[in-house]
């Protein structure tokens, strides 16, 4: 963040010195855990030209994101929307649906979600992507044991949990229902064909 700040003052500078010749980017951004410098950051943000911002959120669960290695809380991500909306940059919330852990609950909690937090549409478009998949030689497949899970066929997204009832027809719909939640109440959605076909073969497996 040293260096990330040191640019976007840089840019800003310029920004402020060049007013008809203002740069502006488009990039992946990272959401940390909110602390006493937040506030300045997203300023130089704004005033380096950010316009759109693609986020690996992952998930909206807190304890999911903790299992992934994103250790920033919900409350975070509120603080970070909040400055998102009040400097109109837009951001893509990029999500896995179905990690090993994740339970119906956990999807409920995510609609519950959505239909709390419609005041950000405006600056939001949310790619929910595939259900998760297990490939060869991840931390994930080396810990299929201890993790509870099973492999039920070569692809990716062949694997179950039974321990929380989690299985390729389940996730995929999962997907499907946060997609179309997400759509009714306005959000942009990102629409893969592809991921589209692929979470139909699933639910109907």
């Amino acid at each position: 963040m040293k260096e990330f700040v040191r640019l976007t003052e840089m840019l800003s500078k310029y920004n402020k010195q060049n007013p008809d010749r203002s740069f502006r980017w488009s990039g992946y951004y990272i959401f940390r855990e909110h602390n006493a410098n937040t506030a300045k950051e997203w300023k130089l943000l704004a005033e380096s030209g950010a316009e759109n911002l693609a986020v690996g959120i992952e998930n909206l669960n807190q304890h999911i994101r903790y299992a992934i290695g994103k250790k920033f809380s919900n409350e975070a991500i509120d603080v970070h929307l909040s400055y998102a909306k009040k400097y109109n940059i837009k951001l893509q919330l990029l999500n896995i649906v179905g990690y090993v852990n994740e339970t119906q609950e956990d999807i409920d909690f995510i609609v519950k979600w959505l239909y709390t937090h419609t005041q950000y549409k405006d600056i939001l478009y949310i790619q929910w992507g595939g259900t998760l998949g297990i490939f060869p030689n991840t931390w994930l497949e080396k810990n299929f044991a201890d993790l509870g899970i099973e492999k039920i066929d070569n692809t990716p997204q062949g694997w179950i949990n039974k321990s929380i009832d989690s299985t390729p027809s389940k996730r995929a719909q999962w997907a499907k229902d946060l997609n179309d939640v997400s759509t009714k109440l306005g959000y942009n959605v990102a629409n893969n064909l592809d991921n589209h076909y692929l979470l139909e073969m699933l639910i109907n497996d």
